[in-house]
């Protein structure tokens, strides 16, 4: 399967409301991966996939809130994102949460972190 084909199913699957299709068509988006590169679409792609369960989603949307990436800083809305994906079991999140909470606290965070690739499985 070619990757334009492969684009196009994971379109049809994220209008569906496959939660996964979302995150992987918004990494696309992102990175400009088979698609013209558009940081508010895979905005908008992150959010319905985080809202259907999908922890690697809120992470990124978390990463992206805190750095100011594709949407305006915001510390508040990061660390929303971060805690949905930590109770999700996410440790990368809880650790990125406890960070900004240290920073509320007056420590110091890192100024930018990095947004996650998801591996693939099976």
């Amino acid at each position: 399967m070619g990757e334009e084909e492969n684009i196009q199913l994971l379109k049809q699957a994220a209008a569906k409301g496959d939660a996964r299709a979302q995150f992987d068509l918004a990494k696309h988006y992102e990175d400009g991966d088979g698609v013209e590169q558009n940081i508010d679409e895979a905005v908008k792609l992150y959010h319905k996939a985080a809202k259907g369960g999908e922890v690697d989603a809120a992470y990124n949307l978390g990463v992206m809130y805190y750095n100011g990436q594709g949407v305006e800083k915001d510390d508040r809305l990061a660390m929303k994102w971060y805690q949905k994906a930590a109770v999700q079991g996410d440790a990368e999140a809880q650790f990125q949460l406890g960070l900004i909470r240290n920073r509320f606290s007056g420590a110091r965070a890192p100024a930018r972190l990095p947004v996650r690739v998801r591996t693939q499985t099976g």
